[in-house]
C-alpha cells in the first residue's frame, strides 16, 4: 500500500506512507494529478470565462444559462484551489532529491484536517456540476425560473463558504500527526 503527497488524507495520520517506494509511480501519479486538477481545471475556467464573459456573474444578467454555467465552473475551480490552500499545499512529485527540485514543496497555507476537507470539496463539485448541467440545457431559456436559479446559486455559494468556515473552525491548529522520516516519507502507524 502506498500513499501520495497529493492526497494527504491517505497519509497525514499515518495510515499509509506518503510516497510509493518507486519514484516513477510517484512521478506519474503526481503528473496526472496536477494535469487533472490544476491544469485542466484552470483551462476550463479560462475557457468558460472567455466564452460567457465575466458579466455573466451578475445577478442582473438576462441570460440565465450563462449565469448558471459560470457559477458552476467557478464553484468547481475555487474548490480545487481551496484544497491546495487548506489540504495539500504544493507537494513534491517524488521522494528522491531530483523529484523534489520542482515544484518546491509548499505546505498548505491554512492547514485544515484533510479528511474534513473532502466532504466540503465533494459538495462543491456536486453543486458546481449541477449548475453546469443546468447551464448546458435549454430549460432556462424562457426566463420563468430566473429568480429560483439566482436564489439557488446564492444558496450554493452560502453553503460552500459556510462549510469551509466550519472545516477551518473545527480543525483550527490541526497538525499532521504522522512523522516524516529524514527522506520525507511518512512512516505508517503500526496496526494493533
Amino acid at each position: 500500500q502506498v500513499g501520495t503527497p497529493f492526497h494527504p488524507s491517505w497519509w497525514c495520520e499515518g495510515d499509509l506512507p506518503r510516497f510509493s517506494p518507486t519514484d516513477w509511480v510517484n512521478f506519474t501519479f503526481g503528473a496526472a494529478t496536477a494535469l487533472i486538477t490544476i491544469i485542466l481545471t484552470s483551462y476550463a475556467m479560462f475557457a468558460v470565462w472567455v466564452a460567457v464573459g465575466p458579466e455573466s456573474y451578475s445577478f442582473g444578467t438576462q441570460e440565465s444559462w450563462k449565469f448558471a454555467f459560470i457559477h458552476g465552473m467557478t464553484l468547481i475551480f475555487h474548490s480545487g484551489i481551496w484544497m491546495i490552500f487548506a489540504s495539500s499545499g504544493i507537494p513534491p512529485i517524488g521522494d528522491a532529491k531530483h523529484f523534489r527540485a520542482f515544484p518546491p514543496e509548499l505546505p498548505a497555507i491554512v492547514q485544515a484536517r484533510p479528511h474534513d476537507c473532502i466532504p466540503a470539496h465533494k459538495t462543491d463539485l456536486l453543486m458546481g456540476n449541477v449548475l453546469l448541467f443546468i447551464g448546458f440545457t435549454s430549460i432556462l431559456d424562457d426566463g420563468k425560473f430566473d429568480a429560483l436559479l439566482k436564489g439557488g446559486v446564492a444558496v450554493c455559494w452560502t453553503i460552500a463558504i459556510l462549510y469551509k468556515l466550519k472545516v477551518h473552525k473545527d480543525g483550527w491548529g490541526y497538525k499532521i500527526t504522522a512523522d516524516p522520516d529524514p527522506n520525507g516519507t511518512v512512516t505508517p502507524k503500526k496496526k494493533d
